[in-house]
């Protein structure tokens, strides 16, 4: 069997990730990325990032007695047709007690460009198997100007004093995947402005333009800054996330897109914190009812958390089996949404007849709104179609006490509400009209009020 190089002078740092018991090595991978910096003195360099997964590695004992592997390194940096970089070296894991440690080989390399194209190929091979594998890059190099490009980190490290393999004092070690798996606390992102003091805020959107989180950060002085920014763990489902350097207006100067792996549904509901499910609760009432709800609160009571977030995940599988998380969301959207549309001075939308009405049935087809007319106190009515949960139903809404918001339902034809034959007479104002007191049933009225 071969034996590894060994060299002291080897550039090369590994990314402790987890522990996994693989006997047996997956197929060589290299994988490269680039990234356009400046240095202290602001002149622009574009930097490799260079990372071989060890599962791809063969392992052997050294002399010492550890297990250990290497890799040949071949990289080659050409613009304009003539190489500005060609180098060859080992790169070598770390030394272990154990072969069945996954990490990553990370390596860094710095090239000087003028700006125009580049092209970047990399080839790499085992010592001990033979196993090879190359990637190239095509880019446009352009030099930062008042920022550098966005980079995922797997971690950093400050240093008591700058070296030429770190961002002055701090050693960024990048991470090349650009995923955000269910194991992620956080992700960090790192990037650089220069030259000019300024706002920058770092954005957090879907594919759809959604906006899921905002951090603001600030340029002092004329030099240069290194950011690091720390971002929460976002509870939404699979997808791609866009992740936008913007300056203080919103303007997006850089972005780099994250493939998120939705986390397991019995882990996110597991995450429930007893504070957020108390604070839930009551607004959850329309939708699961008075009985489900006296439950929850009674484990809750006798301090159970673990049987009240199971029966909480159990009461969403039942409404959705494939994707329980994503309905309890998507209530908590409609639950934002009435406290928004129909709170009043004493009550959140949710506890108000049509906060109840919409999350307990859904949105209406229809809405009719009388709210101006002097021989009636306001009154709206909700339809709903036959494709709904109710079917073909409707929901009379009066306010009798003209405070804002403040609509009680007088009157449904859906089975289980309010049903009251003469509501019609309670919302005539006793305003006489040719001397006769007003039949609200009659006249135009009959164009909306007609059951």
């Amino acid at each position: 069997m071969a034996k590894l190089p060994i060299t002291a002078a080897t550039s090369v740092y590994a990314v402790l990730c987890c522990l996994i018991w693989a006997p047996m090595a997956m197929a060589l991978e290299v994988q490269v990325q680039a990234k356009s910096y400046l240095d202290k003195d602001l002149n622009p360099y574009l930097e490799l990032h260079i990372r071989i997964p060890s599962a791809g590695l063969s392992f052997d004992k050294n002399e010492n007695g550890k297990w250990q592997a290497a890799a040949k390194l071949e990289i080659v940096v050409a613009q304009k047709g003539v190489s500005v970089m060609h180098e060859t070296y080992p790169l070598i894991s770390p030394e272990l007690d154990q072969a069945n440690l996954h990490f990553d080989l990370i390596d860094l390399k710095r090239v000087r460009l003028a700006q125009g194209p580049v092209s970047v190929w990399v080839w790499a091979m085992d010592y001990l198997s033979g196993q090879r594998d190359s990637q190239s890059v095509e880019l446009l190099f352009q030099p930062p100007y008042l920022h550098s490009d966005l980079s995922l980190l797997h971690s950093y490290h400050v240093l008591k004093k700058a070296t030429e393999n770190a961002h002055g004092q701090v050693f960024i070690v990048p991470r090349l995947v650009a995923d955000y798996g269910p194991q992620d606390d956080t992700l960090l992102l790192y990037f650089e402005t220069y030259r000019k003091p300024g706002e920058y805020q770092i954005l957090v959107m879907d594919m759809l333009g959604k906006l899921h989180y905002t951090q603001v950060l600030n340029h002092e002085n004329d030099g240069f800054k290194q950011h690091i920014v720390r971002l929460p763990k976002l509870k939404i489902g699979s997808g791609q996330l866009e992740l936008v350097l913007a300056n203080a207006l919103g303007e997006p100067l850089a972005s780099m897109q994250v493939m998120v792996a939705k986390p397991d549904d019995r882990d996110l509901f597991m995450s429930l914190t007893t504070w957020e499910l108390k604070r839930h609760f009551k607004s959850l009432e329309p939708f699961a009812g008075a009985v489900v709800l006296g439950r929850f609160q009674e484990l809750i009571q006798n301090g159970d958390s673990l049987e009240v977030k199971e029966g909480f995940m159990n009461f969403w599988i039942e409404e959705n089996r494939d994707f329980p998380w994503q309905a309890w969301q998507l209530y908590l959207g409609s639950v934002d949404y009435v406290n928004q549309t129909f709170a009043t001075p004493d009550k959140p939308g949710y506890a108000t007849d049509r906060g109840r009405v919409f999350l307990k049935y859904g949105p209406p087809i229809d809405i009719i709104e009388m709210h101006d007319n002097p021989q009636t106190y306001p009154f709206e009515i909700w339809q709903y179609g036959q494709d709904g949960k109710m079917g073909d139903s409707k929901f009379y809404f009066v306010n009798y006490t003209f405070g804002p918001n403040n609509f009680s339902l007088a009157h449904s034809t859906a089975l289980g509400e309010v049903q009251n034959p003469n509501w019609r007479k309670t919302i005539d104002r006793g305003n006489q009209r040719e001397g006769h007191q007003r039949d609200i049933g009659s006249g135009w009225e009959n164009e909306y009020i007609d059951d």
